[in-house]
């Protein structure tokens, strides 16, 4: 049987909707040959200045030595944060549809929950200029950067420019990317947590290297989580 195709609709929000919202960001190793749809391996949550994280598979429990972070199953996750935002009347808010996508698949859909901050935004920049560019020249890096045979100094300077629609979309807006945003770094990251989990050591006797990216990691998700946030805000400006 095929897939049910969803068609991507928001339901209006207000002001305080903004304001009390739960904002939520996947982390995860991307899609490859092997496995070309992956689940995430971690979230992000921001509500009202408060941010949490959730690693959601065990090859990564390790993390939770972080005070920030605790362990839930992916399923538990979206059952857990879809509830919060039943009970507590709050929409749930992401950058794409993707990280819905996630709940659905774990059965847990946020139907009129849900907020997909880049309809408005494909809407906006249909009008404003400034932020048409942005997405031009966002696809036209991100085409440069998947060609063969390109010379790692090139692909190194494209990478920023080629990842992270969201924090160049901010950024445009009025919030920069911090200079530690790892724009097309999570995967490394992850990878380098993952070969340090399957050592099977104490996480105090982790390489530095890769305690350090576990910062990096939730420094760009955090950003990410406000990045959003702010986008929203700016664009239900823009389209008043």
């Amino acid at each position: 049987m095929a897939k049910k195709v969803i068609k991507r609709k928001n339901h209006p929000i207000t002001e305080e909707g903004v304001e009390r919202a739960i904002y939520f960001d996947f982390e995860g190793l991307g899609p490859s040959k092997n496995n070309p749809d992956p689940p995430p391996l971690l979230a992000g949550v921001l509500c009202e200045g408060n941010y949490q994280v959730f690693v959601l598979d065990t090859q990564l429990s390790d993390l939770t030595n972080e005070p920030e972070i605790s362990y839930q199953s992916l399923e538990k996750f979206c059952s857990s944060v879809l509830s919060k935002a039943r009970q507590e009347d709050r929409r749930l808010i992401c950058w794409s549809w993707y990280d819905l996508e996630v709940f659905r698949n774990q059965n847990f859909p946020p139907e009129n929950i849900g907020f997909d901050v880049k309809i408005p935004f494909d809407k906006e920049r249909k009008k404003d200029s400034a932020l048409k560019k942005v997405y031009q020249d966002y696809k036209k890096n991100k085409d440069k950067y998947r060609q063969k045979g390109l010379a790692a100094a090139t692909k190194k300077a494209l990478r920023p420019k080629a990842h992270s629609l969201l924090t160049l979309v901010a950024a445009a807006l009025g919030l920069p990317r911090p200079p530690s945003f790892g724009a097309g770094l999570v995967g490394k990251w992850l990878r380098s947590m993952i070969t340090q989990s399957q050592r099977q050591v104490l996480y105090q006797s982790w390489w530095p290297s890769a305690i350090k990216n576990v910062r990096k990691l939730l420094n760009h998700n955090r950003h990410d989580c406000c990045a959003t946030k702010y986008v929203l805000k700016e664009l239900l400006d823009m389209g008043k």
